[in-house]
């Protein structure tokens, strides 16, 4: 198969809260429900003169800190109702401990099976489906056997920044396929698709829906993806079918996990005709990634993601961005983990 280059997501900003194009008029969705009714939710009173949209949120990753109430509860609030429309939460879940980019595994409590329960309670998903760590671990390696390694020579730094890179692909593969099994069964397509990591925080909420173009792709680095329904094959499944057959020229050299998901995703937009000033890296949606709390952490392995001031607009403030970012996420004293036992004394 034909080698195809690195696609950037790091795109110019487009407009972003602009009147929807003519697949959304102004006109009453009542196929869905009058939006008029007194008991809508708030974002969808706001935007009541444009189609609801139905809206798979899909979230996936490590339950770290996904049971902390700063993480599913700002996540519930600020994202699921108030992006509003018809919204339905898909959830893949894995248990375990995650991977540095050097590939070693980090640090990490394990949280506790209730405090898990509660989590996914709140969030009230269609579907739940959990996967291991090490389900879709691959002996493939492409190109010159150190695609993923970072120039790590220790076989076992390469194998976990694999296992890493698979976990990731072949989870947003599984939230695909759930999607499609979840649409078959109910008789309908989505309209939008959210997909998002499980560690993400909300401490402001997302615009409701009808503020984003209904043709665009939004990204917020490789954290969370708003898409139309036709895009989500692209984003979702393939990563995972392009590391399965090789087909991507990370495989011909030192490629970092960011890259390859850039790499493929992009070739995958591009091969649906969407046009390049489409995707839109928007590091303004307000999800933030949660580290373990730091008085919980073994080590100083966790990598806080507080390098950009986007959680509001704080450029008029006298004040330490990343210092108030971090209150907000990982130091926010809600930031907490109920824990059964550490990840070390988990058996395979």
């Amino acid at each position: 198969m034909e080698k195809h280059k690195a696609v950037s997501t790091a795109f110019p900003m487009q407009p972003r809260y602009e009147i929807p194009r003519k697949k959304t008029p102004y006109l009453t969705n009542t196929s869905v429900g009058l939006a008029a009714s007194p008991d809508a939710s708030v974002p969808n009173m706001v935007c009541s003169a444009h189609v609801r949209p139905r809206v798979a949120t899909c979230i996936t990753g490590l339950v770290r800190t996904f049971s902390s109430p700063i993480v599913y509860r700002t996540l519930k609030t600020n994202l699921v109702d108030a992006f509003g429309g018809e919204q339905v939460v898909v959830l893949y879940l894995r248990r375990g401990r995650g991977f540095s980019h050097q590939g070693l595994a980090t640090e990490g409590l394990e949280p506790s099976q209730a405090s898990i329960d509660q989590a996914i309670a709140h969030l009230a998903p269609a579907k739940v489906e959990w996967g291991k760590q090490d389900e879709f671990a691959s002996t493939t390696v492409c190109g010159n056997g150190d695609g993923y390694s970072r120039g790590a020579s220790e076989r076992r730094r390469q194998t976990n920044y694999i296992n890493s890179l698979v976990a990731q692909a072949a989870s947003a593969h599984r939230l695909h396929a759930m999607l499609l099994q979840l649409e078959r069964e109910r008789g309908i397509v989505f309209d939008l698709v959210l997909k998002l990591r499980s560690d993400l925080a909300f401490p402001v909420p997302i615009h409701p829906y009808c503020f984003w173009r209904d043709d665009a792709v939004y990204a917020k680095h490789d954290w969370l993806w708003l898409m139309p329904r036709s895009f989500a094959a692209a984003v979702l499944h393939e990563p995972w079918e392009r590391y399965q057959d090789c087909s991507t020229s990370c495989f011909a050299g030192a490629c970092t996990i960011e890259g390859f998901m850039s790499e493929t995703i992009g070739h995958g937009l591009t091969t649906r005709a969407l046009p390049r000033k489409l995707w839109i890296q928007a590091w303004d949606i307000p999800g933030m990634v949660v580290r373990e709390p730091p008085k919980q952490r073994a080590g100083e392995t966790a990598v806080n993601m507080c390098g950009r001031p986007q959680l509001m607009d704080t450029s008029e403030r006298d004040i330490d961005h990343r210092a108030f970012c971090l209150s907000l996420t990982t130091f926010n004293p809600h930031n907490r983990i109920d824990v059964d036992v550490p990840v070390s004394d988990i058996k395979a």
